[in-house]
């Protein structure tokens, strides 16, 4: 079997979560067996493949998208999105057209599976969950020293938000937050929306650090996990948020949007916030550092359960499923 990866092209210019899905998933399928090539637009060899995997239902796939299909090739989809109620900001029409003409879709959960199917008149059958993963051998922990040192941040008992700089990333309302409990915050991540980080910098006081973006699963970030008072993901939406899986699986409290699939993946361990809610933002923070997290307990569930090798896994059954 000849798998051939593909996403929008502009995923690479500030690559998130969803990029290092695509990269990891490659990675472990490796490991299975499984040949699997990136897509080169100057040697297009598209026939040469028996399955095609978007990652993505951005408008830049459609139309490798409708090529395959003209050839026969099947289609498998990651969304890597959640539908909010209403469909939010989603042009809910032009997405449909690459869910619909995709063979297999892979969502991230079941709640995200369930969101499109209450959403889009597709049969259940077509969909297959694949979990998202994390690396346990890359994630050894760090002393927090060398992120502390490194940008001459003395107190560690930071807020910590490891996440391109964007609307959906809601670091505005997290600066909000952070202000109001005086509590120091660092953020780290891509600026994806300019215009939006110069809106954050107009509120960011002398407590919150931008240190820019920092290498997957570099010492330097592991280290920066280590010296936070937790991880904060507020996101107005998430599925569930890769930088959250991390974070837990080195042992930081964190606190997630509550609104997406986060709650499957890190259960009753933690607490939730509404991202609309500055109040609730600062709840959810005011909460976990008053009762505390079992962080042990989640971080050997993030370990033993979601793990690439385990996404790999459930992918191939994907493949074979669909290929008969």
């Amino acid at each position: 079997m000849k798998i051939l990866f593909f996403t929008y092209p502009v995923a690479f210019v500030t690559p998130g979560g969803g990029e290092i899905q695509l990269l990891e998933t490659r990675k472990a399928l490796q490991a299975l067996g499984v040949q699997v090539d990136l897509y080169d637009m100057w040697h297009p060899n598209i026939a040469d493949y028996d399955v095609i995997h978007l990652f993505s239902v951005q408008a830049g796939v459609r139309q490798l998208q409708m090529q395959a299909k003209e050839r026969g090739i099947k289609i498998v989809n990651s969304p890597i999105m959640w539908i909010p109620k209403g469909a939010g900001h989603y042009d809910m029409y032009n997405l449909y057209g690459v869910i619909a003409n995709s063979d297999l879709i892979l969502p991230n959960s079941m709640a995200e599976k369930n969101a499109f199917v209450d959403f889009y008149d597709l049969p259940a059958e077509k969909y297959h969950v694949v979990y998202n993963g994390i690396d346990p051998a890359a994630l050894k922990p760090v002393s927090s020293e060398l992120f502390t040192q490194q940008f001459g941040i003395g107190d560690t008992s930071y807020l910590l938000c490891v996440a391109n700089i964007e609307p959906r990333k809601n670091q505005y309302r997290l600066i909000e937050a952070a202000n109001k409990l005086n509590l120091p915050l660092v953020l780290i991540g891509h600026v994806r929306d300019p215009q939006y980080f110069a809106e954050c910098q107009k509120i960011m006081g002398e407590n919150t650090r931008y240190v820019g973006a920092l290498p997957h699963n570099s010492d330097l970030l592991k280290s920066a996990f280590a010296g936070c008072k937790m991880h904060v993901l507020a996101s107005l939406l998430e599925t569930p948020g890769l930088s959250s899986m991390e974070a837990a699986a080195l042992s930081a409290p964190i606190v997630s949007t509550n609104v997406g699939s986060a709650h499957e993946y890190f259960a009753d361990m933690i607490h939730y916030c509404d991202p609309f809610s500055v109040e609730s933002i600062c709840s959810a923070i005011t909460q976990t550092v008053s009762t505390g997290v079992d962080t042990a307990r989640l971080s050997q569930r993030m370990l033993s359960q979601f793990t690439w090798k385990n996404t790999a896994a459930q992918t191939l059954v994907g493949y074979e499923k669909l290929m008969g």
